[in-house]
């Protein structure tokens, strides 16, 4: 089957799953026509045109026809021709695959009456109860829809939505916030951080249809280069996995275990000399080429090796029981191998001791990268030099939230971290721990982030110190303020946390 052909049944597939959303539309307007009958007249009119063209393209005749009655029906005909148009999509709906829904929440009560809800409504529900199992069923068979409670046992709720809306191949997928706590300040939190929709506890069974049924259809499948890089790990499960990996190796000292690492760069430039087919190459963005290197890399890997995507044009090969030479051999072989000029790419292979960190081994990977001036190719050591001199973080900030997530995300990426709650803490914290990297929150009690960025950049132990600065939106005088006192960064709340990480570990590379 050709990509055109694939193109045409997802959009089938789209509309097919839209057409509950559809059908709850249509009857809403239905009910709405009798006490507004001119608004409606001209939802109705809007709705049934958006139908026709929609289902006479893609090949839905009886969609097709009702709604093109619809559209052209008088106010006498309007009830009846929207009644038609209703049973015609309701049997649609019945024919196409059920709405997948996970339900992600530890209380049982709740599972029980989302998943009658749902259920009712023709979807596929899927409960679990720890942030670990979505993980790993959103990685198995992304959802159609994601209803997700902010408080779970073994992680905060919203660092889960922002881990799905930093991955470009899961971010199409709608979620749907559930919470107790129902203020103004936590729904517009969710909704900073790219939730969908928002149910409070305990849950109504009105509220809940209302809230999802527009939803309903609106997750369109990942393209084929985003299906690729699903099963690829993100920076923080690279961290989770390392430490794994390390403390499986710590245990068994006498064991001999070995780790490589080799992080691979994609080559984004086109040879010299091409034609139109490297013009289309250079066309093509970094996303494809890093999903095509990551499809050619599942048929080298062995059974316990870990691949994850470091950086937008880097992914982090984890390689236990080879050796340096055996494993740059290895993606030598596949380099050549592969045909496709998009997956061309260059790669740093370096030796893993017990102690290392995360960050210092791709460090070191990215040293060899750099040496080699552009010529793709795969460069190793087998000796490599002594670990960065400091690998600790002092974050100052007195919101639990922030701090727990920067926290979350830099113990994932191999620091040790220190948070503090006032400027003052953290200004004695640098002093003694002279650390890698500060995060200061502008506004703190107390000292706040702009002076204890002026007392660091005053001391002479310090001076050098890299530093970012947290803002909230609006804070334009105090990025301006803060770049006169000496920071490196800055970074506005709520932010992405994919973003932060870069733009810190950058810092701790070059500093």
């Amino acid at each position: 089957m050709n990509s055109s052909e694939d193109l045409d049944g997802e959009e089938r597939s789209r509309f097919r799953r839209g057409a509950r959303a559809r059908l709850e539309a249509l009857r809403q307007l239905r009910r709405e026509l009798p006490e507004n009958p001119g608004p409606s007249m001209v939802a109705l009119a809007r709705l049934a045109t958006f139908l026709h063209e929609g289902a006479e393209r893609l090949g839905f005749p009886a969609v097709a026809h009702a709604a093109g009655v619809l559209a052209g029906a008088t106010a006498e005909e309007l009830e009846e021709a929207a009644d038609e148009l209703g049973a015609v999509l309701q049997e649609l709906a019945g024919t196409g695959q059920p709405t997948r829904v996970l339900v992600v929440e530890d209380d049982p009560t709740t599972v029980q009456l989302v998943r009658a809800v749902l259920e009712r409504e023709g979807c596929r529900v899927e409960a679990v109860s720890m942030a670990g199992e979505a993980r790993a069923r959103i990685r198995e068979e992304p959802p159609d829809l994601l209803l997700l409670d902010l408080v779970l046992p073994d992680l905060d709720g919203r660092l889960l939505l922002m881990e799905l809306r930093s991955r470009e191949e899961l971010r199409h997928i709608p979620v749907v916030a559930v919470s107790g706590r129902t203020g103004g300040a936590v729904r517009a939190e969710c909704f900073a951080y790219g939730a969908d929709g928002f149910v409070a506890k305990p849950v109504d069974r009105q509220q809940l249809v209302e809230t999802v049924s527009p939803l309903f259809g609106r997750s369109s499948p990942a393209a084929p280069e985003m299906r690729a890089l699903a099963h690829v790990e993100e920076r923080d499960q690279l961290g989770r996995r390392f430490r794994e990996l390390q403390e499986a190796r710590r245990r068994n000292p006498d064991s001999n275990r070995r780790l490589t690492a080799a992080l691979m760069e994609v080559d984004t430039e086109p040879e010299d000399g091409g034609g139109q087919e490297d013009s289309e190459v250079e066309g093509r963005g970094t996303r494809e080429r890093v999903a095509g290197l990551a499809t050619a890399l599942r048929s080298y890997m062995g059974g316990h090796d870990v691949v994850g995507r470091w950086s937008p044009a880097e992914l982090l090969l984890l390689a236990p029981e080879r050796r340096p030479e055996e494993l740059a051999e290895g993606l030598e072989l596949l380099r050549e191998s592969v045909d496709d000029p998009v997956r061309r790419f260059s790669g740093g292979v370096v030796p893993v001791s017990a102690d290392d960190e995360l960050v210092d081994v791709v460090a070191r990977a990215q040293r060899l990268l750099a040496r080699q001036d552009g010529s793709p190719a795969i460069e190793t050591v087998e000796e490599h030099p002594d670990p960065l001199p400091s690998r600790s973080v002092v974050i100052a900030e007195d919101d639990p939230v922030t701090a727990t997530l920067i926290r979350h995300y830099m113990e994932r990426a191999g620091m040790t971290v220190e948070v503090k709650e006032n400027g003052k803490d953290a200004w004695e914290a640098v002093r003694s721990l002279r650390p890698a990297l500060v995060v200061l929150d502008v506004q703190m009690p107390g000292m706040d982030g702009l002076e204890v960025l002026a007392r660091l950049r005053r001391e002479e132990a310090t001076g050098d110190t890299r530093i970012i600065m947290l803002t909230s939106l609006g804070g334009d005088d105090n990025i301006a303020r803060a770049f006169e006192l000496g920071a490196d960064d800055y970074v506005v709340k709520p932010f992405s946390p994919g973003e932060f990480m870069a733009r810190a570990l950058r810092l701790v590379r070059n500093g």
